[in-house]
């Protein structure tokens, strides 16, 4: 992930942000378009921003045959403010919002006052929670973008109560694993996919972000051997 001209300060140079802080930052920002449920309307968010605080969002900016051959999906620059996200060939509607919020947290969460900018690349988003990327300060902003991405993609409440409603058409039953538990079970798994297929369908997101969302929240239990995790976007 590179980031450019990251400022040095005085330990400890990146502020600590609980889970808690960003999903309450992300609430913020949803009542501010008065959101109601489902595809959370990022083009809102990025139109009011753009009135309020002159912050310039660009999709489908055709990368730099360098940032192609990178794989480079997104670009915040704080001076001046603006976000590009990039268009590649395969490109699908879930990995494109996520690119977005991601970006929208590195603003929202003030990360300029560490960086002049940064570009977003695939494995940006796989750092799972603070034992993972410790206290180094590149890593630490990352993981913020990250979490407040996923909150405002899948706001806690609004998802939760579409989590259980799903639950109880498809007449789930909790066996003592969780509310939705999959393994290598035919049975497991298909209850699995139609969840998070009808979750997909209402927030435009990738299951992957579902589930890593739906785990977040004690919501999934994953009992899948390792080696046979697919992840589909």
């Amino acid at each position: 992930m590179p980031v450019e001209e990251l400022a040095r300060r005085q330990p400890p140079s990146v502020e600590f942000l609980s889970v808690e802080q960003i999903e309450q930052s992300t609430a913020v920002t949803l009542e501010t378009i008065a959101y109601r449920g489902g595809s959370v309307p990022l083009e809102d968010i990025c139109r009011r921003e753009s009135t309020e605080r002159c912050l310039d969002v660009r999709t489908g900016v055709v990368p730099t045959a360098q940032e192609a051959k990178a794989g480079v999906l997104g670009r915040i620059a704080f001076t001046p403010l603006q976000i590009n996200i990039y268009r590649h060939p395969g490109d699908h509607v879930g990995r494109q919002r996520f690119t977005l919020a991601h970006e929208l947290g590195h603003y929202f969460l003030r990360h300029g006052r560490y960086m002049a900018g940064e570009y977003c690349q695939e494995n940006d988003f796989d750092r799972g929670g603070p034992s993972e990327v410790g206290i180094e300060d590149i890593a630490r902003l990352e993981w913020q973008a990250n979490i407040f991405a996923s909150s405002l993609l899948l706001p806690r409440n609004s998802l939760v109560t579409d989590f259980f409603n799903i639950i109880r058409r498809h007449d789930r039953v909790d066996k003592g694993h969780g509310p939705l538990f999959v393994d290598e079970q035919t049975c497991n798994q298909r209850n699995f996919y139609a969840v998070t297929d009808a979750l997909m369908l209402r927030y435009d997101v990738s299951r992957k972000v579902i589930e890593i969302r739906l785990k977040m929240l004690g919501l999934l239990t994953d009992a899948r051997r390792p080696a046979r995790r697919i992840f589909e976007r």
